[in-house]
């Protein structure tokens, strides 16, 4: 809803009307002009219960709002004079523009790229074409007492799926709840370009050469692969659980859309 402190009325849209699963016979004949100037023809008002705030500061109360069917709006409706008379409300400017702030803060730092921020060093002198990044960020000093406690510890870190051997299935077992009314459909082969097929042959090599997967002909319960532009422009590969999410209506570990 937006609060409008300039709006004479409290409107609410056709469509949030529908979904609060309100009736019409309840909207009355009524009459508007608009904030753009110009007069519309709502189709009535109806008188709802309102209730705001949380806890010991909750209110519930009676509000008249004007329905108007305005499509493609942005807004479930307009919060107006009469409903913020009601609660008392006082608009701070100084206080919304301190609310925005959590939007500024909740927009991730624009990345200029990897380039600028990392710098690539050899896991050892000899090694060639084996490397690390370390974040340009940290002064000199730190840099260097990084770099050699990298290089003297160098075996305690995985550096690629053949260092990470496959997991024990007694650790990670899953039993998905899946309705028994639905049956497992073979899915259609999707065509994909030479660069997202590439990036799906490494991807499946580097996995079967770590042995966290292994080959089986099940074609019924195989589903495409779905890729995913990371942001150093390398190809990601997901699974898409849209379908199967819908098939498991009480499972205790929801699956994202993408996994």
């Amino acid at each position: 809803m937006l609060v409008d402190t300039g709006s004479s009325t409290d409107i609410i849209y056709l469509s949030a009307f529908y979904k609060l699963h309100l009736h019409r016979s309840i909207i009355e004949g009524a009459h508007l002009t608009i904030f753009t100037g110009h007069s519309v023809d709502p189709l009535g008002v109806a008188s709802l219960w309102v209730t705001m705030g949380k806890g010991l500061t909750t209110t519930t109360f009676w509000a008249q709002f004007t329905v108007v069917d305005i499509p493609d709006s942005s807004y479930n409706g307009l919060i107006g004079r009469p409903i913020l008379t009601a609660i008392k409300a006082i608009v701070s400017p100084v206080h919304l523009k301190r609310a925005r702030i959590c939007y500024q803060e909740s927009v991730p730092p624009a990345n200029p790229g990897a380039a600028n921020q990392e710098s690539r060093h050899k896991r050892k002198d000899k090694d060639q074409g084996k490397t690390f990044r370390v974040g340009t960020n940290l002064d000199k000093h730190h840099t260097s007492q990084l770099i050699e406690l990298i290089r003297e510890f160098v075996d305690v870190f995985a550096w690629g799926m053949e260092d990470n051997p496959g997991v024990d299935p007694d650790l990670a077992l899953h039993w998905l709840h899946v309705d028994p009314m639905f049956i497992p459909i073979k899915q259609r082969k999707k065509t994909l370009n030479e660069e997202k097929n590439l990036a799906i042959r490494e991807e499946i090599a580097s996995l079967l050469k770590a042995e966290a997967i292994r080959e089986l002909q099940f074609p019924c319960w195989i589903a495409n692969f779905v890729l995913v532009k990371k942001p150093n422009n390398k190809w990601q590969m997901c699974t898409n659980f849209t379908n199967l999410k819908k098939r498991c209506p009480k499972d205790f570990y929801s699956l994202p859309c993408l996994g």
